[in-house]
């Protein structure tokens, strides 16, 4: 009985411990919640604000990279087109090398008269050269066989055709051929002018790159005395030149235009 009771006041001390603890404070807990969901608001704000900052940085970074390539392309394009009008700018020609030797210069360029060379010598209508045999000509045809055409031809001014085209005409010179001839003789001793082929019609040398055109209309303005219209000629065939090469002998010539 004694031990009943005394269990019975041990519970009832522990009952009344129990009752006097300290009551759980809900009002901090609900401040602590309060505060924890604010640290986790502000990190997904700081989470969004650093990914749109790393959006807008990688934008930029792409209209960068965009209006680089452009440039680039546009550069390109640019130096492309600057590189084509370089080219075209630069004229091609199927003009001889050794042009220079019988290049004219039209302002200089030294056409006699009559009245200047005086009675002891005549003129032709059109230049000295038009009428002269080349010195060359042994080095090309066997002499007595030039000396029979000489004599068998008909004069330049009876068939409009300048005597150094009648000879290639009727021998079948190539352009090959007749420049060898000219640029040996010319380099010679002997074939050098006293005076400059390019400023006096009495030492005025054949225009090769002209002659195998076959043009006799463009060769006998070129030749003539009238310093516009040779001048004109002139200007023509460097113009021609430009897209088209003299033919290497009158062979292909009368193929092309049958």
């Amino acid at each position: 009985m004694r031990n009943i009771s005394l269990i019975v006041l041990i519970m009832l001390i522990f009952t009344l411990s129990s009752c006097n603890e300290a009551p759980v404070d809900i009002s901090s807990t609900n401040e602590t919640q309060t505060t924890k969901s604010v640290e986790l608001q502000a990190n997904y704000e700081d989470m969004q604000t650093s990914k749109s900052i790393e959006q807008s940085t990688q934008k930029e970074e792409s209209q960068s990279l965009l209006m680089t390539t452009k440039k680039s392309s546009q550069t390109s394009i640019t130096n492309d087109k600057q590189t084509e009008t370089q080219t075209s700018s630069i004229k091609t020609s199927y003009a001889s090398p050794l042009t220079h030797i019988w290049k004219i210069d039209w302002d200089n360029f030294k056409i006699f008269t009559q009245e200047e060379v005086g009675s002891d010598f005549t003129i032709g209508k059109k230049r000295y050269v038009y009428y002269s045999t080349i010195y060359y000509q042994d080095s090309l045809v066997d002499k007595d066989r030039i000396d029979q055409w000489y004599v068998a031809k008909k004069r330049p001014d009876e068939i409009n055709e300048m005597e150094n085209v009648s000879f290639i005409k009727d021998f079948d010179i190539t352009r090959e051929q007749y420049e060898n001839a000219f640029k040996s003789f010319y380099e010679s001793d002997f074939g050098k002018p006293s005076g400059s082929p390019n400023l006096s019609e009495f030492w005025e040398v054949v225009n090769i790159d002209l002659i195998y055109t076959f043009n006799n209309e463009k060769i006998n303005d070129y030749y003539s005395r009238d310093r516009k219209k040779a001048k004109a000629a002139d200007e023509w065939l460097q113009k021609w030149l430009e897209t088209n090469k003299p033919y290497d002998s009158y062979a292909e010539y009368k193929a092309a235009n049958p």
